[in-house]
């Protein structure tokens, strides 16, 4: 069984060694490599280790890098697939493998390699103390590694704990076997030869039985039956009744005149229609009647009187915000202007005292600038000549450190070639005084450790004796087990609400009356409540038929004051038309007699102009040319203004343009300037951000120095310690018999 384990894990390690994520993927890898593996059941475990692994890779990277670093005198590197994999059975999956599965897989392996691991996967102190647990969090869920992870390592540790003592004895049983066969054959003077190998039980090549061969499925075929129809349907169909005669179609006899019921209902419903058509009828032209108005019924619920009742109140806010305005805002402002005017000037004064200040101010910050320049010359002069001379100093020490550090190598050179001679045999010597004093203090321990344990097996065989002769005193006599029943005694288990079967009828009682008491002065609240709740409702409707009250009140008013201003208005627009009438006729008259007077003057004008012409018949012509001429120039000062017009006009339209295009020109340089700003200010940032990204990356290069010197400091001086004995007892016993082997060639060579 130990080997079939261990051919399993191997078969694991290999299985996650060969997959390369780059070449195939996680199914075909699987499948290609367990093509050739008949067993299901280890295929299917093969399967589980490598879908697992590759999913909680991250999480066992960093147990597997903690686990190294702080275990790295004891493991190799060349098992870090191993531990991977039982890392993720006993972290992952032990719950489902069970204890004595994953005992199985323990025991295949090296007992020496698994204490190792047992007692440090196990151990949640370590893992919160070598901050896997830290990472875990980061990974998954913190409840999930606080209540799941850690909680299972707990729950198995005493099982694992055994499962180690188990490995420890047997790896020390394993390694006095070896140290005893070593021992005699040393003695008995012959050469090691190689060890044989333990027998491996393969299990047998089985024929694999033949599957039963399942028949092909029967092809059941899904008929509907049906029966034929009936013939009485043929007989009695329509074939038969086109057979009966006509003789009750053409009877002879006269048809009896019956009572028929005289209807009403053709006559009332158009009644009604006509009805309803008038009462449609809205067309004024054709004289319908009007909609009869009735007054509609509004029954009034809580939420409506809540929300009038609302209303008014944000109403009444409102008019008491306004009065209270009007009050705060009748005041004198005489004060506040004139307080106004002293501050303006105080202001100004103290704008005018400050600019003399600064004046002043900077006529000294220029003085004091001369005088520290002339300072700083002379002091830089001065430093200038201290830096000559110290220089020539530095040049001079510097002769004499070198001729010191030259002086110092040799003595050095000297001690070395001195050294060389007597320290090889002085650290031999040390070396070998040492491993002595351990190996005495090893073999101390040992002795004690043996002794302890059997002292603790002799006191637990005695305990065990004392057990079992107290269980036979027990079971030898014979106990009365009658019980009693008492209502009135309690169970006497020591728990907190112990009660007897009485005082729980009292207090159920107790209880009842307490419930019946609260809920009838509940109902007494809301019966309270509920009568309170409606007389607010009451007053509040008392106070809405008030305010609508007054409303229509005021909107009464109001209509009638609107109908007796219009009324005003009609009558005084009336009386205004008429003045402006009457106005229009006295205009019209007048113009009539100015006109019939202008007329009179023109016709006065011609006769005396035709008296004229015939008078001064030969200036006609005189006259026509001088009217031509004041015609043209005319022309002239109308075509001027038009030009000059014309031409402010485009002035003023190119001096715009210009305006304008200066305008654009400016924004369009500003907007550049503000773009430049901006990338400026970014690329500023972007390097900020790079500097500070070197920094950071800098100082986490410098603090992983600083850890890895700090742990490997830290492994070099636990390797100065000796951590297994086995290995430091097997080193010191390889040693004597290399320096007795070459002290017996020795004696040889001297003796040919």
């Amino acid at each position: 069984m130990g080997g079939k384990r261990r051919e399993l894990l191997e078969r694991a390690e290999q299985l996650i060694k060969t997959y390369n994520p780059k070449r195939t993927t996680l199914e075909s890898h699987a499948t290609e490599f367990l093509s050739g593996n008949k067993n299901d059941s280890d295929v299917a475990f093969l399967k589980e280790v490598l879908y697992g692994v590759m999913r909680c890779k991250a999480a066992l990277k960093v147990f597997m890098a903690c686990f190294f670093n702080d275990m790295s005198a004891r493991v190799l590197r060349s098992d870090y697939t191993m531990y991977m994999i039982l890392a993720y059975l006993s972290l992952f999956r032990l719950k489902e493998l069970t204890i004595p599965e994953f005992r199985k897989f323990v025991l295949s392996i090296d007992p020496d390699k698994m204490v190792n691991f047992l007692e440090y996967v196990f151990d949640a102190s370590k893992l919160e103390g070598s901050g896997v647990v830290v990472h875990w969090t980061k990974i998954f869920d913190p409840d999930y590694v606080r209540d799941t992870v850690l909680k299972d390592l707990e729950r198995a540790f005493p099982d694992i704990q055994k499962l180690v003592h188990e490995l420890r004895d047997k790896s020390m049983g394993l390694a006095a076997a070896k140290q005893a066969s070593e021992e005699r054959r040393g003695n008995s003077g012959l050469t090691s030869s190689a060890q044989r190998t333990a027998t491996v039980p393969r299990p047998p090549n089985l024929t694999e039985p033949t599957p039963r061969q399942v028949p092909e499925p029967r092809t059941i075929q899904q008929l509907v039956t049906r029966t034929l129809m009936p013939t009485m349907k043929t007989k009695n169909g329509p074939s038969r009744v086109d057979h009966v005669p006509n003789s009750v179609n053409t009877t002879r006899c006269v048809p009896v005149a019956l009572h028929k019921t005289r209807s009403t209902l053709a006559r009332v419903q158009e009644r009604v229609e006509e009805q309803v058509a008038k009462e449609l009828d809205f067309s004024r032209i054709k004289g319908g009647g009007g909609v009869q108005k009735q007054e509609a019924t509004v029954k009034l619920n809580t939420a409506t009187i809540l929300r009038e009742d609302a209303l008014f109140r944000a109403k009444q806010e409102q008019e008491a915000a306004k009065i209270n305005a009007y009050e705060a805002e009748l005041r004198d402002s005489s004060d506040f202007y004139r307080w106004q005017t002293d501050m303006r000037a105080k202001d100004q004064k103290t704008r005018l005292e400050q600019i003399a200040r600064t004046r002043v101010l900077a006529k000294a910050s220029a003085e004091e600038a001369n005088y520290a320049k002339m300072n700083k010359l002379l002091d830089n002069r001065q430093l200038a000549a201290r830096s000559v001379d110290e220089g020539r100093a530095m040049q001079k020490q510097r002769q004499l450190e070198a001729d010191m550090t030259l002086l110092k190598k040799r003595h050095l050179v000297g001690e070395v070639k001195e050294e060389r001679e007597t320290a090889p045999r002085h650290a031999v010597e040390r070396i070998l005084k040492k491993k002595n004093e351990i190996r005495e203090s090893v073999q101390r321990d040992m002795d004690i450790r043996l002794k302890h344990r059997e002292d603790e097996e002799n006191a637990r065989a005695r305990v065990l004796a004392e057990h079992v002769k107290r269980l036979k005193a027990e079971h030898s006599v014979h106990r009365d087990h009658t019980n009693f029943f008492d209502p009135t005694d309690t169970v006497g288990l020591g728990l907190l609400d112990e009660m007897s079967l009485v005082e729980m009828q009292e207090r159920l009682a107790k209880n009842l009356k307490r419930d019946e008491e609260h809920r009838e002065q509940k109902r007494i609240e809301l019966l309270e409540n509920k009568n309170a709740k409606r007389e607010r409702l009451a007053e509040r409707v008392e106070n809405i038929k008030k305010v609508r009250e007054a409303a229509a009140e005021k909107n009464q008013q109001t209509r009638l004051y609107q109908s007796r201003r219009a009324f005003d208005l009609s009558s005084a627009i009336q009386n205004e038309e008429e003045r402006l009438l009457l106005q229009l006729v006295r205009g019209l008259k007048d113009k009539r007699v100015a006109l019939s007077d202008y007329r009179r003057k023109l016709q006065e004008e011609e006769a005396r102009t035709k008296k004229d012409q015939l008078f001064a018949g030969a200036g006609e012509q005189l006259k026509e040319k001088k009217a031509h001429e004041e015609l043209l120039k005319g022309a002239e000062r109308m075509a001027k203004d038009k030009q000059r017009h014309s031409l402010e006009t485009m002035a003023k339209y190119n001096t715009s343009k210009s305006r304008e295009r200066h305008q654009s020109e400016h924004n369009r340089i500003l907007k550049e300037g503000i773009h430049r700003k901006a990338h400026t200010r970014r690329e500023e940032s972007v390097k900020e951000a790079a500097h500070e990204m070197l920094r950071t990356q800098k100082e986490e290069i410098t603090g992983k120095k600083k850890r890895y010197f700090h742990h490997k400091r830290a492994h070099a001086e636990k390797m100065e310690v000796i951590a297994d004995p086995f290995t430091e007892h097997i080193n010191e016993k390889s040693v004597t018999r290399a320096r007795r082997h070459a002290a017996h060639r020795q004696e040889t060579a001297m003796g040919a």
